[in-house]
């Protein structure tokens, strides 16, 4: 691709038309512009003086932040690396070392995505607003906070009433506190995997887990399997293979089977035994007392 006109025309269609450029119109400040404004990233192509040429470095950064990458000697210009994390909070990771520990920018960074956080300096990554920031726009950014940051009861239940699983980054202390552990798993059921064992023997807690998710009865307490409503409530709750855990003696209750029997969609589960319907998990010797029921 050779012509000017022709490459000011396909990188007018697509920015990443600009690979194809000659080595000379790679360093043609139009030809560049243009495809920056349309693929940001698009940078990359261009030539080394464009690369850090400001005007197309902040066209660039405007349509895609991570395009900072290839402004080397500009990744320690304020300006353009706020505009960069405010596109794409990301690109905090391409910041000069001195702009990764900038409260302003990297503010900006975890607003527009948490995750910016893992590239923030540590001295931030202990700062409460930013860290508090961070984890309102993704509970997974707990898991950069410092340690202290991992203990504060604030944080912690902001990040796990955004996401559950973040329950899994903070301290055992909060992850034994019942106020955040009943937050985390109405929003991801599977967070009760990450609470306590005391708490996964609460009744009102693992419910409400299952309520979200049935699968997590597996990681609910012996004792709570072996509670009828709450084995009924996970049966009735997903179609994954409960049987297992649930306790001899709730086979043997004929109430509980014949709830069990109620439950549609255990009608066509692959597990059941194709006589009767019946749970494949069940042991023989009950299976004489529900061939009476059904």
């Amino acid at each position: 691709m050779s012509s000017r006109l022709e490459v000011l025309d396909a990188v007018r269609q697509d920015g990443f038309a600009l690979e194809y450029a000659s080595k000379e119109l790679k360093n043609d400040r139009e030809i560049v512009c243009v495809a920056v404004m349309n693929e940001g990233y698009a940078l990359k192509y261009a030539a080394t003086t464009l690369q850090n040429d400001r005007e197309i470095v902040f066209a660039a950064i405007n349509q895609d932040g991570h395009a900072l990458k290839y402004a080397t000697t500009l990744q320690n210009d304020h300006e353009i690396v706020l505009a960069a994390v405010m596109q794409n909070g990301n690109a905090l990771y391409f910041a000069a070392d001195e702009l990764k520990n900038n409260r302003e920018i990297v503010l900006a960074a975890v607003n527009q995505n948490g995750h910016a956080l893992g590239y923030a300096l540590d001295a931030l990554k202990n700062n409460r607003e930013i860290v508090l920031a961070a984890v309102t726009q993704n509970g997974w950014a707990l898991q950069y906070a410092s340690d202290a940051l991992k203990n504060n009861r604030e944080i912690v239940l902001t990040a796990v009433t955004q996401n559950g699983w973040a329950l899994q980054y903070a301290t055992a202390e909060l992850q034994n506190d019942r106020k955040i552990v009943l937050a985390a798993v109405m929003q991801n059921g599977c967070a009760l995997k990450y609470t306590t064992a005391m708490l996964q023997n609460d009744c009102e807690i693992v419910l409400t887990a299952i309520m979200q998710n049935g699968g997590v009865f597996a990681w609910a307490s012996k004792k709570i399997h072996g509670d009828r409503n709450i084995a009924i409530a996970a049966l009735r709750a997903t179609k994954e293979n409960l049987f297992i855990y649930i306790p001899k003696n709730l086979w043997r209750d004929s109430d509980f089977i014949k709830e069990v029997l109620t439950i549609e969609h255990l009608n066509t589960h692959p597990k059941l035994d194709k006589c009767k319907h019946l749970p494949s998990a069940i042991p023989f010797a009950i299976r004489d007392l529900l061939y009476t029921l059904i």
